[in-house]
């Protein structure tokens, strides 16, 4: 093995290896990280990605009509911030690894006195394979599996004010709950055009918290399919823009996110073989959300890429009253090295 691959591993296994053993760190997912990523990556290729989102809800639904009255509303609004690094490797043209893990700056719902929570966010370790290509068309479909670990063991005491708060699992870093991810993947090319068309499937599914995460209670946080239309167009600069590159590339974004509704069960007894009452589902959660997001990407030396895009929603139902989303901005930044001429 020569010495660009042994770095490329050694670098996997490192951030693999910290992530699975800083348990003292969580999240409760992660997000979208731009629209780089669709396909696998060439063989020996390492592609570093950063990526920060900002996301602000302000308004509350009853279903799918704006709920406007101060019954059961209690927080005025909600916003997070969010890093994260994915590390993609190809192994072959048509299998990469990869490593996602990020941290929450801030998971914040400002009440009288804001809560706020903050922390490391899972991992999610997996393989993508590109099961069809033809070149000729221009046409591939490209799966991806994997698992997502919690990297904490408990969850984090929230503080308000001089008050602890616990149970109050809206601005935990982490729920705790391990789960496994699974995506598709379909793009379709119009050279000539400079023109790329692609859809995403993706799928969450979140398992058990375990015994004593919450404390006197557990959760079946619910779990989301994801289903997402993207139409990229390259830009060509007339010859009056000449003194501009051609590394613009637009991108359009329909996304639409399923939730599934969470369930809660309570302990009824104390000591070490906890008794749980039967599980209930928690009346507001779960949603179905539409969203349009223009981005744009400018492209450098062919390796670096730097995107910034936007998520608007155009359609919201919420299962019962709930604080819903006003809107979303993300910043997207990945380089590849190329392993093959070293």
């Amino acid at each position: 093995m020569n010495s660009g691959r042994i770095l490329i591993l050694s670098s996997l296994l490192i951030f693999i290896s910290y992530g699975l053993f800083a348990q003292c760190f969580s999240s409760t997912g992660n997000p979208i990280g731009g629209t780089a990523n669709m396909g696998v990556m060439e063989k020996n290729v390492l592609r570093v990605n950063a990526f920060y989102k900002h996301s602000y809800s302000g308004r509350y639904f009853l279903e799918d009509e704006l709920f406007e009255s101060s019954i059961h509303q209690t927080a005025e609004d909600a916003v997070y911030n969010y890093v994260s690094m994915m590390l993609a490797y190809g192994l072959t043209n048509k299998l990469s690894l990869e490593a996602d893990g990020g941290y929450y700056i801030n998971k914040t719902k400002n009440f009288i006195n804001p809560i706020r929570g903050y922390g490391f966010s899972n991992l999610v370790l997996s393989a993508k394979y590109n099961i069809y290509y033809n070149p000729v068309s221009r046409f591939e479909i490209t799966t991806k599996a994997g698992v997502k670990l919690p990297l904490r063991k408990s969850e984090q005491i929230i503080r308000q004010g001089n008050l602890i708060i616990s149970h109050h699992p809206d601005v935990q870093p982490s729920l705790g709950s391990m789960g496994f991810v699974t995506q598709l993947y379909i793009i379709k090319e119009y050279p000539f055009s400079a023109l790329r068309l692609f859809a995403l499937v993706n799928y969450e599914h979140n398992f058990i918290t375990p015994e004593g995460f919450f404390q006197k209670k557990q959760y079946n946080f619910g779990n989301s399919l994801n289903t997402s239309f993207f139409v990229t167009k390259h830009l060509h600069m007339p010859p009056a823009l000449a003194w501009l590159s051609e590394n613009w590339t637009v991108i359009l974004q329909v996304r639409h996110e399923h939730k599934w509704q969470n369930q809660m069960r309570s302990q009824i007894n104390q000591g070490d073989n906890p008794i749980y009452e039967e599980w209930e589902t928690t009346k507001n959660s779960g949603s179905d959300i539409f969203f349009i997001s223009p981005q744009i990407n400018y492209t450098i030396a062919s390796k670096l890429n730097i995107s910034v895009m936007a998520d608007f929603p155009i359609y919201q139902k919420y299962n019962g009253i709930q604080l819903a989303t006003n809107y979303a901005f993300a910043v997207n930044i990945s380089y590849d090295l190329n392993f093959n001429n070293h």
